[in-house]
């Protein structure tokens, strides 16, 4: 078979093939002569004048000198670049990338932390100024107390704090935080009022006693007037418009005999947890009249 495709070279169909080569071949071999013989008379011209040779080879010595001064003065563009020496500037341009993307990294991180010192500050000096103001309002209000005829509540009154756990559970309770330096003691916590109705909040059993920075917690119920017992998130949500404003007032003691009250602000949040915002702290009672 492949002698048969082999033997096709040497019919007539061929031969312009074959004239085509030899015709190539031969002006080829017509135009090295006429390169050499060229080259022949560049030599024998320059062995009969040395002096331009002489001029040739300083001359090239000193491009070859000068050539990197040069070089600069000419466009990029204008040089022929070899394949090393683009792909030396390409990475050349990588690098200097890589260096400037450093450099602008470091300076977001640096912008990034001057963010955060100044919000650190502002939130500091936020902290101060509310202090301050608590400080100022605290400061008034028991002026205005004892302008109005009121006792100002003691210093070391113990602060005591609500909060909800639990709704919608056999075990919705309400906690109670003593947060201050002395024990509660007979914790009483009276209706809940809303839109001049009111309904009793039943607790499972009495708070005799909550110890300095300690708690209690108790589950809760609350009672209609048919003495039907109802979650306490359950009926503020059912019973209570939305736009009412519900509060319940809790009455204490502490270790000294005095007693208080304080009034909480409830709101109930879509998860069903009920936040008890604390009001001011009140003196009740004989303690007040003789403290006046």
């Amino acid at each position: 078979m492949s002698s048969q495709r082999i033997g096709r070279l040497l019919t007539g169909r061929s031969v312009p093939g074959w004239l085509l080569l030899g015709w190539t071949v031969l002006e080829q071999l017509h135009t090295a002569g006429y390169l050499t013989e060229l080259t022949h008379r560049a030599v024998m011209y320059l062995g009969n004048h040395p002096g331009i040779c002489i001029f040739i080879g300083f001359a090239w010595l000193g491009l070859v000198v000068t050539w990197p001064d040069l070089r600069k003065r000419i466009p990029p563009w204008a040089i022929p670049r070899t394949t090393y020496e683009r792909i030396e500037a390409v990475e050349n341009s990588l690098r200097e990338l890589s260096e400037g993307l450093k450099v602008l990294e470091a300076s977001v991180a640096q912008a990034e932390q001057g963010i955060a010192q100044l919000g650190t500050v502002h939130e500091a000096e936020r902290v101060r100024l509310q202090a301050e103001l608590a400080a100022e309002r605290a400061k008034n209000g028991q002026a205005e107390k004892t302008a109005a005829g009121e006792t100002p509540v003691p210093e070391d009154a113990p602060p005591l704090v609500v909060e909800h756990r639990n709704p919608g559970t056999t075990d919705e309770s309400l906690v109670f935080l003593n947060d201050g330096d002395s024990t509660v003691v007979d914790l009483l916590i009276f209706p809940l009022m809303w839109d001049g109705q009111q309904r009793a909040i039943v607790l499972e059993s009495a708070v005799p006693l909550i110890k300095r920075k300690d708690q209690e917690k108790r589950r809760v119920s609350v009672e209609d007037t048919q003495h039907n017992s109802f979650g306490l998130a359950d009926f503020m949500r059912h019973q209570i418009p939305p736009d009412a404003s519900a509060s319940c007032s809790v009455a204490y003691g502490d270790s000294r005999g005095r007693r208080f009250s304080r009034k909480f602000l409830l709101t109930l949040d879509i998860t069903d947890i009920i936040g008890w915002t604390p009001g001011p702290i009140r003196l009740l009672g004989s303690q007040a009249a003789h403290s006046a």
